[in-house]
């Protein structure tokens, strides 16, 4: 019997789990690992490009979830305390127990497969090591309320961003371009922590690449093997009225995972998204390859109903660029105006996409412009081409100037096939 949705501590039951495993991966590599509730395989890896971790993963959402807290035990407990000492968590633990935890529990919604992940992570990091679970500062165990928290951190505390895509005439194969800064609070752990994450695909999903954190679920910045790339931007508009909310994080994956290059991408993930109430504005940038390649703004209006929450704003005039931040266009000046409050994030990635330079842009020229916009907060910069397929990342590691990791010229499809192909880690490595 699976666990229920709030998990009681999990430390006894797990010791014996974390025994089985280590004994059978110690024994007999590649043989199936005893973990309580459930008999998983360690359907993950993880290795460093060019200073860059990154997680690969494949099987049930339980299983990636085990593997990933297995993989990524002490980097998991270490994040989130992390995360409860840093600005994004008003009031610290105490604000965690009586300000994130009763809005997970009463006022969101999260799909099964999410949680069945969550249940893996902390099967996985209890597999690993069962002392990692206890959490000094709640004086408790790490929950599965705890892992939805910060899937729903984003939509609490808000983050600002800052993002571009060019196509058609202005990129070498015509597929989109894309540039995109990450911009939020963090702490010296959080920085170290960065990574990417490479998902296999599953029945009916496409295998996507994202930055994330260990331990963290839902997508913030993702490219998928089918040439979609979606990143979230807020909007500073908070709900109104009182209903059940899915945070967008989750609702992004759900874009990512599903959608295919076809003309009507843009309709098709507003149809996704209108599957699911939010509670944070927002911007997200929505880039697609394919034969009818484009990109696209979906806004998002808390105060809407549930059909128009999501809106698609289009490249101004037929353009074949477009750019984001934190500010939704006026209403009354219709779809494809320019964004209100102007920003000077924003007129700086427009006048580097216009000033009368329409060359292609390449992938260096996409690095340039993604620099421009960058702040104090950026944590990640990366830039994709959909065309080719090839990825790049830029992460700040301390407050130097000089204190980023960068890994260039990543393949999305060859990363998603080794993710595909999977392996067994060896007990005691990581499985580096």
């Amino acid at each position: 019997m699976k666990p229920s949705h709030h998990l009681p501590p999990l430390r006894a039951h797990a010791f014996a789990a974390a025994l089985a495993l280590s004994f059978a991966v110690q024994c007999v590599p590649q043989l199936v690992a005893q973990a309580t509730p459930a008999t998983v395989e360690l359907t993950g890896h993880r290795r460093t490009i060019d200073g860059v971790e990154v997680l690969f993963l494949r099987g049930t959402d339980y299983e990636r979830g085990f593997a990933e807290g297995y993989l990524m035990a002490a980097e998991t407990a270490r994040g989130f305390r992390s995360l409860l000492a840093s600005g994004m968590v008003p009031g610290g633990a105490a604000g965690w127990n009586v300000g994130v935890l009763p809005k997970v529990r009463t006022g969101m919604t999260f799909p099964e497969r999410v949680q069945e992940r969550c249940r893996g992570l902390l099967d996985g990091v209890a597999a690993r090591d069962v002392d990692l679970l206890e959490i000094p500062e709640l004086r408790r165990d790490l929950t599965v309320d705890d892992l939805l928290g910060v899937a729903a951190i984003p939509d609490i505390a808000g983050l600002a961003c800052s993002s571009f895509a060019a196509f058609g005439a202005r990129t070498a194969t015509g597929a989109p371009v894309v540039g995109r800064n990450l911009d939020y609070f963090s702490t010296p752990e959080l920085l170290q922590q960065t990574m990417v994450k490479v998902h296999a695909p599953a029945e009916g999903r496409a295998g996507f690449v994202e930055i994330g954190w260990p331990g963290s679920v839902g997508v913030l910045t993702a490219v998928s093997e089918r040439g979609v790339a979606v990143a979230v931007h807020d909007v500073f508009m908070k709900l109104r009225g009182e209903r059940r909310v899915t945070p967008r994080p989750l609702v992004l994956q759900e874009i990512v995972e599903r959608l295919g290059p076809a003309a009507d991408a843009a309709e098709q993930a507003v149809r996704i998204a209108h599957g699911y109430r939010v509670g944070m504005g927002g911007n997200v940038m929505l880039a697609w390859a394919g034969d009818a390649p484009g990109a696209v703004v979906l806004e998002i209006d808390t105060r809407s109903t549930a059909e128009h929450e999501f809106t698609i704003r289009e490249p101004q005039d037929g353009a074949d660029w477009i750019a984001c931040t934190n500010h939704h266009r006026l209403p009354s000046q219709g779809n494809g105006a320019s964004q209100h409050p102007r920003c000077w994030r924003y007129d700086r990635l427009e006048r580097a996409l216009t000033g009368g330079d329409s060359s292609v842009l390449d992938v260096a020229a996409a690095w340039r412009t993604i620099g421009l916009p960058q702040v104090d907060t950026t944590l990640y910069q990366c830039v994709a081409d959909l065309g080719t397929g090839s990825f790049g990342v830029r992460m700040r590691r301390g407050e130097a100037e000089d204190a980023w990791d960068r890994a260039d010229g990543l393949d999305i499809r060859a990363l998603i096939g080794e993710a595909e192909r999977g392996g067994v880690a060896a007990a005691g490595d990581g499985g580096r």
